[in-house]
């Protein structure tokens, strides 16, 4: 079984374009969980996503393992923005050992706060109005993940200023 590979970074970091870029470069398989919710046909998801309310850890865990199970073995994955809590990446980290499937590395790509916000006023998303919130949560949640990889020797932090050429050739770095 071939690995995965965690990308994360805070809101507008460009995690999704590295990991995208990542996938496309090495002939790997880029999951996005975001991508996942927004994809879903199951009414609670939907349902709930639609009053504005944040996935539960459950559904985003089913609707991952179902994309996962999906992909040939002898193909890396890359997870964009998944696992974003701790207790998600420890029934993701029991799946995968039951699987066969190790995880390879976690990469965090980092930006100021600042950058953040930059990046958000530019790119002018709906999603993204809400970056102050989405900076608590990643601090609040993704960080004890981040900490988590950091003591097991998977995380290695990425400078994501720049441009998307020269992180890239920093996450290649990396890995």
């Amino acid at each position: 079984m071939e690995p995965v590979i965690i990308i994360h970074g805070p809101p507008n970091s460009g995690k999704s374009t590295q990991a995208e870029r990542l996938a496309q470069v090495r002939g790997y398989t880029h999951l996005s969980s975001g991508q996942e919710l927004r994809n879903t046909q199951d009414p609670v998801i939907m349902e709930r996503m639609q009053r504005g309310l944040l996935a539960l850890s459950e559904d985003i865990l089913r609707l991952m393992r179902a994309a996962i199970s999906s992909c040939p073995a002898d193909t890396t994955i890359v997870l964009d923005g998944f696992p974003r809590k701790l207790n998600e990446l420890h029934e993701l980290e029991a799946w995968l050992k039951e699987t066969g499937r190790p995880i390879k590395a976690v990469l965090e790509i980092a930006i100021s706060d600042e950058e953040s916000y930059r990046r958000s006023y530019l790119r002018k998303r709906h999603e993204d109005m809400n970056t102050a919130v989405r900076l608590k949560l990643y601090e609040q949640e993704t960080r004890k993940v981040l900490d988590y990889s950091k003591s097991k020797g998977l995380l290695t932090v990425i400078d994501g200023s720049g441009s998307v050429d020269e992180v890239a050739q920093r996450v290649e770095a990396a890995l």
